[in-house]
């Protein structure tokens, strides 16, 4: 089975991927690259540099190229901040749904297509699984919210998120529509980086949250070692 993975720039020249294809692709939405071996293909939605910032991300071309590469499955990574104190940063949370209100893409612009959005259930199940065999402490369930990026969101932002959602990130709800779009099941596991700004009565600090990004990384890594692995 084809399967695709979606992480963020914490894969970025990671040596799971140094025998890699490096796989440029160029499609009706805009040009990109994919990292390819095998049956897996690897996108990092931040560019295999790093360098391209959430609200510039182009998912459609990105979505349309896995989808053109015949993946059956996605795989999603995505580095989060919790919005509940009980969730923990250094742990893991499998998303079951999703709340993304504003700047929704889709490939159908100029045409009446309406999708009804969700998480697929199985790979949710699989993920959550492969977190128990690891030793990770891992949420079975929560809803992720995405905001536009890239600056971090505002204490009052977070006040009022953190009663609809249990997480917040900058990009995997698009992905996760564009998805459903293009008939890919898609599933997320979300790293919990930080707690939110504000959340905990304390000034989001920057330094401690890349120290926990790099623990985190490490997880993300061997989980997908063991995805490719059952692939």
């Amino acid at each position: 089975m084809k399967i695709g993975i979606i992480g963020g720039s914490n894969l970025k020249d990671h040596s799971l991927f140094q025998d890699y294809n490096r796989m440029p692709f160029s499609n009706d939405y805009g040009k990109g690259e994919l990292l390819q071996k095998g049956d897996v293909s690897v996108l990092l939605r931040h560019g295999t540099r790093g360098n391209i910032p959430p609200h510039q991300i182009n998912y459609c071309a990105n979505l349309k190229a896995l989808q053109e590469t015949g993946v059956e499955k996605i795989f999603a990574f995505s580095s989060v901040g919790s919005l509940k104190p009980y969730l923990k940063p250094g742990t893991l949370l499998v998303a079951n749904d999703y709340i993304h209100l504003w700047n929704i893409p889709t490939f159908h612009d100029r045409d009446c297509y309406h999708v009804v959005p969700e998480l697929d259930c199985k790979i949710a199940e699989y993920l959550i699984l492969i977190c128990e065999k690891l030793g990770y402490q891992c949420y079975p369930e929560g809803v992720y919210i995405q905001t536009c990026g890239p600056r971090y969101e505002t204490r009052a932002e977070i006040n009022i998120l953190k009663d609809y959602a249990h997480v917040v990130g900058m990009t995997s709800a698009s992905e996760a529509t564009l998805a459903r779009e293009a008939g890919i099941p898609y599933g997320l596991l979300c790293a919990i980086d930080n707690y939110a700004h504000g959340l905990t009565g304390k000034v989001l600090d920057v330094d401690k949250l890349t120290r926990t990004a790099e623990d985190n990384r490490i997880k993300i890594i061997r989980i997908i070692e063991a995805i490719i692995a059952d692939n």
